[in-house]
């Protein structure tokens, strides 16, 4: 039944959330007592353990008729509880009354043992034991149980009868068994409209058979047991009446009743199960008829456990196929996910190789940015550098054009007036290393005002233990300007000869001295002073 709960109280949590009808209000009041239906069986074996410390004390007292009226009260209890139970009780019962020597009683204990045989589908032994009583020994209530379990017996065979012949012979029998209980039944009782029922149910006349129970569930206080057997029955002919809401609300009510009462021997969850698989509503259906098999196998009748036998495996094959069916859908479901993932996976491969190109892009726009704001800055040293050479060429022109223009005048007049000896005098005048030294003078003021760094750079990349070089009072060194010059572009050995007034070999010289000071490699060396 556990396995039934937990279906059950799914099926509660999405009903009560979306109750359609009235139907559906009723399904989820069922499935709520379900829920709690081992409270109300604790309740109940509470009562019944209580009866029966009674009944052993009324053994232990050897009180007969207590003895008879608690094992009646038991039977009661145990007879759509427990079969076994029942029957134990049964015969306590037919024990007091042999011993009490009271005939009705003894024919009450019978009647009630053969209850119990037909629930069990033991039409044989019921039979056998009906015959043990003489009905002359019975009042009226009693002759009317008395005539109508016989009906109800040959009734019930005449259902289960393979053969058409037996079954026409049964049902003749119980005809004629059930008019015997109508002239015991008193008018307007339970047992008379009960009887009716039945009676023209299997006559085969819906309408009366509709009317008396009818009025049975309408007009009459019936007990719980009553009312789901007499529900169970309304609701056949409602549904064999295009009438199956009705049919199916009569079915749960009867339900709810054997529930909430414990009531074992009961068919009603059972007809319920196969109506709503009938009706599509098989995780319900699956979900009852497995509880009206535990309810079965409690109450140990066998003739329950074979008529659920009947509708169990139908059912059970339709919820297979819906799990095969679920099964498969859930495999489309997996391979779709599956595909949709691994989509998701490539994506974010993309996306993230394109994250690392796009980074590598911009490192690469970010090197070439430095690269190019580095030769801006070389670009505006250079126009600086040309700008200010320019300049200082120009200022140094000038002044020499101007010497020149004076030492031409000078001349001109010497000529003129014939005073030649003073024309060597003037010559003699001019001195060409002075005029070196102010130019080199004039080339160290503008190099350092252009590039004021130098000569910390250059201090900067001198081996260790070399002694830093410092700048003379007179402007850079001789070796210096080399580096001057290289570090304005002027690369060619012959030209740096030319403007130093240096020979080849003295420049080779330099070079060489100041390669071995400082720590540029050979192939790096001209490269690294044009940046210093």
């Amino acid at each position: 039944m556990k396995i039934a709960k937990i279906t059950i109280g799914l099926i509660v949590c999405f009903n009560y959330a979306m109750p359609n009808n009235y139907t559906d209000s009723l399904l989820i009041e069922l499935d709520k007592v379900i829920q709690n239906q081992e409270e109300y069986q604790n309740k109940k074996i509470e009562r019944i353990n209580a009866i029966k410390n009674f009944f052993l004390i009324s053994k232990k007292e050897n009180e007969l008729s207590k003895q008879y009226n608690v094992a009646d009260l038991l039977y009661e209890e145990y007879k759509t509880f427990n079969y076994d139970s029942a029957v134990f009780y049964g015969y306590q019962l037919l024990e007091a009354a042999s011993q009490l020597n009271n005939p009705v009683n003894i024919a009450d204990a019978k009647i009630k043992l053969s209850l119990l045989l037909l629930s069990a589908g033991m039409f044989t032994e019921t039979i056998n034991t009906l015959n043990t009583i003489s009905p002359t020994d019975l009042n009226d209530s009693l002759k009317t149980t008395y005539y109508r379990l016989f009906a109800r017996t040959y009734f019930d065979m005449a259902d289960y009868a393979n053969d058409i012949h037996f079954l026409a012979i049964h049902n003749m029998e119980g005809y004629t068994y059930i008019d015997s209980a109508l002239l015991f039944a008193s008018k307007n009782s339970y047992d008379y409209y009960s009887i009716n029922g039945l009676r023209f149910l299997r006559m085969g006349d819906v309408d009366s058979a509709r009317f008396y129970y009818e009025s049975l569930i309408n007009d009459f206080n019936l007990s719980s047991r009553q009312y789901a057997i007499e529900a169970s029955s309304l609701s056949f002919i409602y549904f064999y009446s295009d009438k199956q809401e009705e049919s199916m609300q009569l079915l749960i009510k009867s339900a709810i009743e054997d529930v909430k009462y414990s009531i074992k021997e009961t068919t009603a969850i059972r007809n319920l199960a196969d109506m709503l698989y009938k009706q599509g509503d098989n995780d319900r259906a699956y979900s009852y008829i497995q509880g009206a098999l535990d309810d079965a196998d409690f109450y140990g009748a066998n003739q329950r456990k074979i008529q659920i036998s009947n509708i169990l495996p139908i059912i059970e094959q339709k919820q297979i196929e819906i799990i095969k069916h679920q099964k498969s859908k859930l495999l489309k479901y997996s391979i779709i996910l599956l595909v949709i993932s691994v989509s998701l996976f490539l994506l974010v491969v993309i996306v993230y190789i394109q994250k690392g190109r796009l980074k590598f892009t911009k490192l690469q726009l970010a090197k070439t940015n430095g690269n190019l704001n580095r030769f801006v800055e070389k670009l505006t040293e250079a126009n600086q550098i040309k700008e200010e050479y320019i300049g200082q060429f120009f200022k140094t022109i000038t002044a020499y054009i101007a010497k020149i223009e004076g030492f031409k005048k000078s001349v001109n007049r010497k000529m003129t007036v014939k005073r030649f000896d003073e024309i060597g005098e003037i010559i003699n005048k001019i001195n060409v290393k002075k005029e070196r030294e102010e130019l080199f003078q004039s080339f160290d003021t503008i190099f350092l005002r252009i590039f004021p760094d130098f000569i910390d750079n250059y201090n900067k990349h001198l081996k260790r233990g070399e002694d830093p070089i410092s700048l003379e009072n007179s402007g850079l060194s001789s070796e210096m300007r080399i580096f001057a010059l290289i570090r304005l572009g002027i690369e060619e050995n012959e030209k740096i000869a030319e403007i130093l007034n240096f020979s080849l070999n003295t420049i080779y010289t330099y070079k060489t001295r100041i390669k071995n000071k400082l720590d540029f490699t050979n192939e790096e060396f001209e490269k690294q002073i044009k940046v210093l």
